[in-house]
């Protein structure tokens, strides 16, 4: 596998900001933590990372929640899972090389104290539904993120902090290439074409933070694009989202590619406290998405 010195400076940083409106509130950090593994060739390997109780750049907070995740793999690799499930993030792979490889999956922690004490996430995941061999590209979209049940009377929105896809175990050289993976108004979206040899099924998912109060009406999530990127040679191109709005972190994010490009992002995970970073094989033309989550 071909090392990225890019993410390998960052991708543990940590970020602090103030609960606005609340002055005896902690402060809240969003960091990422990981774990990676060794895949033999043409194999299919699944693989999952939790948030530890104790965040990786150290502290005492009493809550902690699995808000988004990523990975960072060979270019070898077909990515046919990449999502949360349950309390975990996780990625499904398939090895097409020839040798040993690692896959490394990275999972986005927010820890906190005090209010609120009882977030969740809600997941909404749309129908498996069959993406055909063609090189039309097909979009399948997840249902929007629910009205907050805890706070009918604000008819609040639960917040949009990451999404991801399930598709068909894929073994063959031909791998389905999903040229968006983001957001879609309050929802979630990928969109792909299958040159596979045979149709593909696809399942689309948003994780959406619920009980997080909204405090003098301040926006509790902005959505980052980076500028348009193209890649410099015939080998990568890199694409950064920023969340730059003031006390934002990133909980999650996604990628948008041109339709020539021959593999979808290989590595696509936060790159510090307030960053997302899609890396991919092959001159093109890209952009990233990030979640960027703001403390009430």
């Amino acid at each position: 596998m071909r090392t990225r010195s890019l993410f390998v400076s960052s991708i543990m940083g940590v970020a602090l900001l103030g609960l606005a409106g609340s002055a005896s509130a902690a402060p809240t950090q969003i960091t990422a933590t990981n774990t990676y593994d060794d895949v033999d060739p043409l194999e299919p390997y699944t693989i999952n990372v939790s948030c530890p109780t104790t965040p990786a750049g150290g502290g005492s907070y009493s809550h902690h929640l699995l808000v988004g995740g990523g990975f960072e793999a060979s270019h070898d690799f077909s990515i046919y899972e990449n999502r949360m499930v349950g309390s975990t993030w996780q990625v499904s792979v398939f090895n097409a090389g020839s040798s040993v490889d690692e896959i490394t999956v990275y999972a986005n922690c927010l820890y906190w104290n005090g209010n609120p004490t009882k977030p969740t996430i809600v997941h909404e995941t749309s129908s498996m539904t069959t993406v055909p061999v063609s090189t039309t590209p097909k979009s399948v979209t997840s249902p929007s993120c629910p009205t907050d049940s805890t706070d009918k009377a604000k008819k609040q929105k639960t917040i949009v902090v990451s999404g991801g896809y399930l598709t068909s175990e894929y073994t063959g050289p031909y791998v389905p290439t999903y040229i968006k993976n983001g957001r879609s108004s309050n929802a979630w979206q990928v969109t792909g074409y299958n040159p596979a040899g045979s149709p593909q099924q696809l399942q689309t998912q948003v994780n959406c933070l619920n009980g997080w109060s909204v405090v003098n009406s301040k926006k509790q999530t902005v959505w980052a694009t980076s500028s348009q990127a193209q890649g410099q040679d015939s080998e990568e191109g890199i694409a950064q989202a920023s969340c730059t709005a003031s006390g934002a972190v990133a909980s999650g994010g996604g990628w948008s590619i041109s339709q020539g490009n021959l593999n979808f992002p290989y590595q696509c995970l936060s790159f510090g406290p307030t960053d997302y970073t899609c890396d991919m094989d092959y001159a093109s033309s890209s952009l990233a998405y990030a979640e960027c989550l703001v403390a009430p």
